[in-house]
Formats: structure tokens, C-alpha cells, sequence
């Protein structure tokens, strides 16, 4: 009797398998399929976050434009710009359009002026990490060994808002 069911069971067996195969083939199809969502929606995540510590660090930028003499938004500035972990500082800067130029100089000139600004912000930082008590109404004088790293921008009206990352080891005065 043991004989003739063998057939069967190993019939029943190799259909087992191959579902489970063609089960498997399926799952693996489907991760890839959706691993593209994760990734747009954690782009998604880093631009809402680069969004969100730009409008952190504005509005304190903005307070020590006001009050340059203020000691209070400097320490809240170096607290929300300076990352002790990878060791940068996040600079807002701002650039204007200048309506006496061509559209595309415009847009050039804006660029470049917003990242020199962030830059000259990294050097205030510098500056005030290390206890000086230089007022924005100061010049300062440094050089920076890398450019800053754009992360994110975004245009107001006129006004192009673009936030950099810069080493801070690469923030020397002069």
C-alpha cells in the first residue's frame, strides 16, 4: 500500500517546492519594487529636515542682525548651527536679487552672494565658539580651507535663502 501513495506524496512534494519557489520568486520582486518608495521618502524626510534647521537658524541669524551686541543669540546660534558629532557648522545665507542686471546675472549673483554669507556666518561661529566677542558689525577676516557644501535652498520674493555645511577645522581666522 506504502507503494502506491509514493507516487503522490512525491507528486504533492514537488508541487509543494515549486509553490514555494514561485512564492519566493514573488517576494523577492516585491522589496525591489517598493524600495524605491523608501528611498523618495526618505529625500523627502532630509529635505523637510534641511528645511526645518533653516528656519531654525534664521530666525536666530536675523536676532543678532538686530541686536549685534546681544551675547544671548550668539550662544543660541553656535548651539543650533554647530554639530559636535560631525563637527560642521550650518550657515543660513541670504542673497538678493539686483534688478539692474540680466535675469541670469541676477540669478548668479544671487547665488553667489547667498553662499559668501552663509560662509562669512561660519566665520562668526568661529569666531565665537572660541570666546571672541566680535559683533557682526565688525569685519572679519579668515579664509576657509573648502568651500561650503550646499544642502538646501529656497527662493522668498526676491531673496534666496540657501543653507551651507562647512568642517568647522576648516574655519581659520585671521
Amino acid at each position: 500500500m506504502g507503494v502506491r501513495y509514493f507516487p503522490f506524496g512525491v507528486a504533492a512534494l514537488m508541487l509543494l517546492f515549486l509553490n514555494c519557489f514561485e512564492d519566493n520568486k514573488g517576494q523577492s520582486k516585491e522589496p525591489q519594487a517598493e524600495s524605491s518608495r523608501p528611498s523618495e521618502e526618505k529625500n523627502k524626510q532630509i529635505v523637510a529636515n534641511y528645511d526645518s534647521l533653516l528656519q531654525v537658524i534664521l530666525p536666530i541669524e536675523n536676532k543678532i542682525m538686530i541686536n549685534p551686541s546681544a551675547e544671548e543669540p550668539r550662544i543660541r546660534l553656535i548651539e543650533a548651527a554647530y554639530d559636535k558629532n560631525s563637527g560642521l557648522f550650518y550657515c543660513v545665507g541670504k542673497g538678493v536679487e539686483n534688478p539692474k542686471q540680466p535675469l541670469a546675472a541676477q540669478h548668479q549673483g544671487m547665488r553667489r552672494a547667498a553662499k559668501k554669507n552663509g560662509e562669512r556666518w561660519a566665520l562668526y561661529l568661529k569666531a565665537w565658539q572660541k570666546g571672541k566677542k566680535i559683533s557682526i558689525e565688525n569685519t572679519i577676516t579668515g579664509k576657509l580651507q573648502t568651500s561650503g557644501t550646499l544642502l538646501y535652498e529656497k527662493i522668498e520674493g526676491d531673496t534666496l535663502f540657501q543653507l551651507i555645511a562647512l568642517p568647522s577645522d576648516s574655519v581659520q581666522l585671521l
